[in-house]
């Protein structure tokens, strides 16, 4: 009998709880209408105007073609794991899972270079510099917990049962 894998269970499960957050923002974004009133500020109203600029940008960005298409592949490849567990296959299962995450790296890194590029159309580097930092925060966040599930993953996978050597000591052969 095969032992089951519960942290494919574990992972597979919390990978999915994470791809319906995303599948929606991908697919059925919100969209919050911003309206802007003057403040008579004129530094504090370009800085306003560009952080609206900047959100439907970013709205844009998060539902392009691109990302469509890999939240796409990342659910059909969480659909094969939950077949191949459901058919105890569990290696098959294992190394498609680690396609998820390697798709799940992918968009990652996609996201976070568009995201620097729309970055460079803000004209107020404090504002530049905090958007930064929290893009750079969120993809640190997303890379820790690749790694992590990464690891569990391959450390299951790859990690070979011992074997015992069962040596004659009755005298007799």
């Amino acid at each position: 009998m095969k032992k089951q894998p519960i942290y494919l269970y574990v992972l597979g499960g919390l990978s999915l709880i994470s791809m319906f957050s995303r599948f929606k923002g991908v697919f059925f974004p919100t969209h919050v209408e911003m309206t802007f009133e003057s403040s008579g500020d004129a530094q504090v109203d370009a800085l306003a105007k560009a952080s609206i600029q900047v959100g439907e940008q970013g709205r844009a960005l998060s539902t392009d073609l691109v990302n469509k298409g890999l939240v796409l592949l990342m659910l059909a490849l969480l659909v094969v794991v939950a077949v191949f567990l459901f058919k105890k296959w569990y290696e098959k299962a294992g190394w498609t899972y680690v396609g998820y995450l390697v798709t799940t790296l992918v968009a990652t890194l996609y996201n976070f270079l568009a995201s620097r590029a729309l970055l460079n159309s803000v004209t107020d580097e404090t504002s530049r510099q905090i958007l930064g930092a929290g893009a750079m925060g969120v993809v640190v966040v997303q890379v820790i917990t690749f790694i992590v599930f990464l690891g569990i993953t391959l450390f299951n996978l790859l990690r070979k049962p011992k074997t015992v050597k069962v040596e004659n000591t009755s005298g007799t052969i």
